[in-house]
């Protein structure tokens, strides 16, 4: 199956099934949104992908049950750029 000109939001995607999905879904040509809380992880996700030619981008899951200050609006507009100008 072909993924070309979609786009895979995978959470969890910064490590383990997440992570495989993530390099899955890269390999068959859709641009991959990683998701996870693990900001570390996460990162080497999405540079693996584009290591392998593929376009990735990481955003931090936002973890809801510790309040309003782990909010993070940035990953908003990270994921509105991301999409910007895609058919």
């Amino acid at each position: 199956m072909e993924f070309t000109g979609k786009i895979a939001l995978i959470t969890g995607g910064g490590g383990g099934i997440g992570r495989a999905s993530a390099l899955g879904f890269a390999q068959r040509g859709a641009k991959v949104v990683v998701v996870d809380l693990d900001q570390a992880e996460g990162e080497a996700s999405a540079e693996l992908i584009r290591q392998r030619g593929g376009d990735a981008r990481f955003v931090r899951a936002v973890n809801l049950t510790l309040g309003p200050q782990n909010h993070d609006i940035d990953g908003a507009e990270t994921i509105w750029d991301f999409f910007r100008g895609f058919p």
